[in-house]
């Protein structure tokens, strides 16, 4: 029965050992195929005793090129030298486990950022018998994290180059307008009017610049309203109309006479069609033609700009729109732009479920632009009666007021002017160059407005309101005047308790308008 009992227990063991070895083969093969980590295994002195599929896609190297060598070589020189290899082993081996991302090198000399896990293998007793080694390429995910803050840097740095243009652009406005409160000679006028248009164009690529970042972040939004889309066509209609008469051009307009009723942003469309003007203006010849015409069709409203300028080339069409980008046509020097126009326009378009496409029969025979829109509120109660609208000469009892006003910003030239300017429409005028002076002079000046830029040497604007209102013995309408004008900035303003935000530059009737606003809407 003993001899039985043995016999019997015999081919149980074996049947057991022969399990172990077929399990350890299925972990072999397992470790062996994956292709998407490197996992290998190093003697004690570091070197290589196993090699994965995985490590040759990921490293170059076959598994009779790399046995037997020193993981030294998967390093740079300059962490060779620095004994990275020894120390991170050590490491393991005192920690049982190391990790690090890094640069590490292909066979063919190439560097990928690795992320890297040494585990140190010991026996029962403790013995160090060598490393696991599982690396795995972090290139792509490294290169979309740095595009990602790439990208964002790039937007904190337009929103500064913004900022930074607008300071400059503000003295020169301001002196543009009190030139044309002036009695001009004939030549003087011209002069100013030729400031005047370029001026505007500064202000666009400005503006173009800081929705570039916008549209790449997805973060240009719509203030939706019902609005009638002829002012849309009247206000890009006369925001072009000085390109157009310096360019001796002929703008054609062909516009209903119903309301043309719709849910949208009207600054934003105004943008949108503006854009399609400039673009246009910009590619037609001295003496040209330009038409834009809006009609009804069906549920949707589509407006066509069209040109005698000089076409799209059949290949280029599918690449006007995108980013940046520019065909290599002749126009004046003055009016080169930086390719963002269209691309913006089609996105604002898009953004208020329209569409954009453009159409030409080859170089020299013109283009067409076509902006369609859907239709709301068509057959709906109409529109509620529109807010007067003041003309540019128009003066009411709150504007014929004279008003006090200390006008406060660390650029003197901005400063200076836009006093002279407010004198010059009646207003009693003062400056102050900081934050300090502006506090010592509300004192003896008592002004009902103050005109208050947000970044100055000694004191943001946002610290410096509540000092002013301190000081003031009366009601306070205080303004806020600054290069940073987001959706974001003017929430802190008006958060803060500024009353208006005013972006630099500050044309003429946006301070006709302020100041018509002083009577109605002071508060502590």
């Amino acid at each position: 029965m003993r001899l039985e009992s043995v016999n019997s227990k015999v081919p149980i063991a074996r049947r057991v050992s022969g399990s172990l070895r077929s399990s350890e083969e299925r972990f072999r093969l397992l470790v062996e195929s994956v292709q998407d980590y490197a996992i290998f295994m190093l003697d004690p002195s570091g070197n290589v005793v196993t090699w994965n599929v995985g490590a040759q896609r990921m490293k170059g190297y076959t598994a009779d090129e790399i046995i037997g060598r020193s993981c030294e070589v998967f390093y740079p020189d300059d962490l060779v030298e620095a004994g990275r290899p020894g120390t991170e082993l050590e490491r393991a081996a005192v920690q049982s486990r190391s990790a690090d991302e890094g640069w590490r090198l292909r066979k063919d000399g190439s560097r990928f950022w690795a992320s890297v896990v040494i585990t140190a293998l010991r026996d029962e007793h403790g013995e160090l018998h060598g490393y696991a080694n599982v690396t795995r390429d972090l290139s792509e995910q490294r290169r979309l994290n740095e595009l990602e803050h790439a990208s964002q840097r790039m937007n904190e740095f337009l929103a500064m180059l913004a900022h930074e243009l607008r300071n400059p652009l503000a003295p020169i406005r301001n002196a543009v307008s009190i030139m044309q409160m002036q009695n001009l000679t004939p030549a003087l006028l011209r002069t100013s009017e030729i400031i005047d248009r370029q001026l505007g164009y500064l202000t666009r690529l400005v503006d173009d610049l800081l929705d570039v970042a916008r549209i790449v972040t997805g973060k240009i939004l719509l203030k939706r309203e019902r609005i009638d889309y002829r002012e849309v066509v009247l206000a890009s209609v006369e925001a072009v109309r000085p390109l157009v008469a310096g360019r001796h051009q002929r703008l054609v307009l062909n516009l209903p006479e119903e309301p043309i009723e719709m849910l949208g942003d009207a600054t934003r469309l105004v943008q949108s069609l503006q854009n399609l003007l400039n673009n246009a203006v910009r590619y037609t010849p001295d003496g040209g033609g330009i038409g834009l015409a809006v009609r009804i069709e069906g549920a949707a409203c589509l407006t066509t700009v069209t040109d005698t300028g000089h076409g799209i080339a059949p290949e280029a069409l599918g690449r006007i729109f995108e980013l940046f980008a520019q065909e290599n046509l002749p126009r004046l020097p003055s009016e080169s732009g930086l390719g963002i126009g269209l691309s913006l326009a089609r996105t604002l378009v898009e953004q208020h479920g329209g569409m954009l496409s453009a159409h030409s029969d080859g170089i020299g025979h013109g283009s067409t632009f076509t902006m369609r829109l859907p239709l709301r509120y068509r057959s709906a109660n109409s529109l509620a009666p529109a807010a007067p609208v003041h003309e540019a000469g128009e003066v009411g009892e709150a504007a014929a007021r004279s008003r006090r006003v200390l006008v406060v910003d660390d650029d003197r030239d901005t400063t200076d002017s836009m006093v002279y300017m407010l004198e010059l429409l009646g207003h009693e005028a003062h400056g102050a160059y900081s934050a300090e002076q502006a506090v010592r002079a509300m004192s003896r000046i008592q002004p009902q407005l103050v005109m208050l830029d947000l970044n100055m040497p000694d004191g943001d604007g946002f610290s410096v309101i509540e000092r002013l209102r301190a000081h003031s013995r009366e009601p306070l309408y205080v303004v806020a005047m600054t290069g940073y004008g987001q959706k974001e900035d003017r929430r802190r303003t008006l958060e803060a308790g500024f009353q208006a935000h005013l972006t630099k530059p500050v044309g003429a009737e946006q301070l006709r308008q302020t100041l018509r606003e002083v009577g109605t809407g002071i508060a502590r």
